[in-house]
């Protein structure tokens, strides 16, 4: 998720194969039209002629998830989802953003105190999605030449790269059967957990 100047909202992860099904499951159980109905509560006109795909049922069906089994990520697949969020879309391809993966439990800890989010402490994976400026700014420093972007359009930019980075990554998990919980709660305390985290500016 994403944490910037705006806010910060850590990813949890969680193996529910047993009692999760895949978008392709839950089309045989009910058509594209009850799963939006089901989601939204109105009728829809959407033609049962329009291809579904997995995705699309992903999407439909998707929630968050405060609970997590008692089972590590493989770090294979922490390394493939990571890599499906680094493909996201991104303003000029400059992926502005860094993700920050917590693996100390003390960290987590804090992190779930700062935040109001208890059901973090528990959580396999936890990470942070960061609006990235500083980069650019060591960028130009190291060669010599003045930081022309200390904009709030660069900073929305930013901003909206890690989204979308972390709204990739959080499709690629849950068709691997992983749960996510967005937590936006940090924003409310951004300089404890930047002390935290040890962020630079930017």
């Amino acid at each position: 998720m994403v944490f910037d100047h705006i806010g910060g909202n850590p990813i949890i992860l969680r193996y529910d194969y047993e009692n999760r099904y895949s978008g392709l499951e839950l089309l045989k159980m009910t058509n594209l039209i009850e799963l939006i109905e089901n989601r939204f509560g109105t009728e829809t006109d959407v033609s049962q002629n329009v291809k579904t795909t997995s995705l699309t049922g992903d999407v439909l069906a998707r929630r968050s998830f405060r609970r997590y089994l008692e089972r590590e990520v493989p770090e294979n697949l922490r390394n493939l989802l990571l890599a499906c969020a680094q493909s996201a879309s991104s303003k000029s391809d400059l992926q502005q953003y860094s993700i920050i993966d917590i693996q100390e439990q003390s960290t987590k800890d804090e992190l779930a105190e700062l935040s109001g989010s208890p059901f973090m402490i528990e959580a396999p994976v936890v990470l942070i999605f960061c609006g990235d400026t500083h980069r650019g700014q060591r960028i130009s420093e190291l060669r010599g030449l003045p930081y022309a972007q200390n904009t709030l359009e660069n900073f929305m930019n930013a901003a909206v790269d890690a989204a979308l980075a972390m709204q990739t990554y959080i499709l690629a998990a849950e068709s691997h059967g992983l749960g996510c919980c967005p937590v936006s709660h940090v924003r409310n305390d951004l300089e404890q957990i930047r002390d935290l985290l040890h962020l630079p500016e930017g």
